[in-house]
């Protein structure tokens, strides 16, 4: 009889370990979509500030256009030549570089 009482209060306390740790599993998972949640929430947000930089970024470039005195072609002929320039001082100072 000792032997039965032992082997139910042993399976009472494995029972109930049991129990407490689905229980806190469970509120693991509750807090982990929550998590996800708002990570969703926040990667929408950082993707709509984004578009808005983009879009403030493209209104001053084209306000800063508008504001030049120069045809389209004009100004595309300047923006190639410009980065031509720029393309040749870094490649030379490339080979200054590596005949250090």
């Amino acid at each position: 009889m000792a032997m039965l009482n032992t082997f139910s209060t042993f399976y009472a306390t494995i029972t109930l370990h049991k129990e407490e740790t689905i229980l806190k599993i469970e509120k693991i998972n509750v807090e982990i979509e929550k998590t996800k949640a708002k990570i969703t929430e926040y990667q929408a947000h950082l993707k709509e500030l984004e578009r808005q930089r983009t879009e403030q970024e493209n209104t001053e470039i084209v306000g800063l256009v508008r504001g030049v005195d120069m045809t389209p072609q004009e100004l595309a002929e300047f923006i190639r030549s410009r980065r031509a320039k720029l393309e040749i001082q870094n490649k030379k100072e490339n080979t200054e570089h590596e005949m250090e």
